[in-house]
């Protein structure tokens, strides 16, 4: 049985690990960590949890025995050193991507856990949700052909808390992007026309990339949606076939003997069992990460290149 601890994670994160968990075998979650009182408690009543902390180091230096692994969610700039106090005592780590604040503290998370000989896991909504893993799967069986134009649209409402935010959603973008083609472009430019107060990065970019053998991507976000709900669309044309995918909320008619009413589906739920699934396997088999790492390390390369073609509003050669 592998146990878990949940670290940080919002409140609807706690509900849907709990439907998660029902659909896996041989996992649990047995502590939860949380600097909210409210949260901390509502998430460990929603779990069903004995042990609860405000803080990692607390909950590692009282209760360490009754975990083998955590999952970190919370701020990005406290996921590194979260990933590295757990490492240090022997615990596996799943790290919500964006894993860390810029690529110093990434490969210190990544030396941490090798010296610690302990799994490492960087999740992503956007591989593992089903529709674009089916995507990615028919590209790979040759089904697709040769990728030739990715275009990825991604539109979120401005998260509390993470002031920056928009510039992690354009890191997932630019993972996805390397990870369906296998491959780090040559060629970038970025573009923008909005810019929040006194931003560091836009609430709109757009970013185009050239890869070898003609490949192309067009990647937009924005975090400007009014509301709560984001959406993504993912679309890849190929030298012989094409294939899409998005997050449309599907709404479903559900009709009872006196009442009719609209069921929202998703892919949230599907996506978390294939991240829990994926790490358990990882933990229980001692398997090494697939390149995932590799992937968020060209991500912020990719980042850094389009800082510097918003700066000079030109494109950017790459890999020189």
């Amino acid at each position: 049985m592998l146990r878990l601890a949940l670290v940080d994670a919002y409140s609807d994160t706690s509900v849907d690990t709990v439907q998660a968990l029902r659909r896996l075998r041989g996992v649990t979650c047995t502590a939860v960590v949380h600097a909210d009182a409210d949260i901390r408690q509502q998430s460990a009543d929603e779990l069903q949890t004995v042990y609860q902390s405000a803080s990692l180091a607390d909950l590692l230096s009282k209760h360490a025995d009754e975990f083998d692994a955590v999952i970190i969610h919370g701020s990005v700039a406290s996921r590194a050193k979260q990933a590295r106090q757990a490492a240090s005592t022997g615990k596996n780590v799943l790290l919500a991507g964006p894993p860390a604040i810029n690529r110093d503290e990434l490969q210190s998370v990544s030396e941490a856990c090798r010296a610690a000989d302990v799994r490492l896991m960087i999740a992503s909504a956007l591989r593992c949700r089903p529709s674009i893993a089916a995507l990615k799967a028919a590209l790979d069986s040759g089904k697709l052909g040769l990728p030739g134009l990715l275009r990825c649209h991604a539109w979120y409402p401005q998260t509390a808390g993470e002031d920056d935010f928009s510039w992690m959603s354009a890191m997932r973008l630019l993972e996805l992007a390397v990870w369906i083609f296998g491959k780090s472009p040559t060629e970038l430019f970025a573009t923008t026309n909005q810019f929040s107060h006194d931003a560091a990065w836009p609430d709109y970019i757009q970013l185009h990339l050239g890869f070898p053998d003609h490949g192309m991507a067009l990647l937009s976000s924005a975090t400007t949606l009014p509301g709560t709900a984001a959406y993504e669309t993912v679309s890849l044309i190929g030298s012989t076939g094409a294939a899409y995918a998005d997050d449309h909320a599907q709404q479903q008619l559900l009709l009872r003997s006196q009442s009719t009413a609209a069921v929202q589906s998703g892919e949230r739920i599907p996506t978390l069992v294939a991240q829990l699934r994926e790490f358990q396997h990882r933990v229980t088999e001692r398997r090494d990460p697939p390149g995932e790492i590799k992937l968020s390390f060209a991500a912020f390369d990719l980042l850094a290149a389009a800082r510097q073609s918003l700066a000079e509003k030109q494109p950017i050669r790459l890999g020189k």
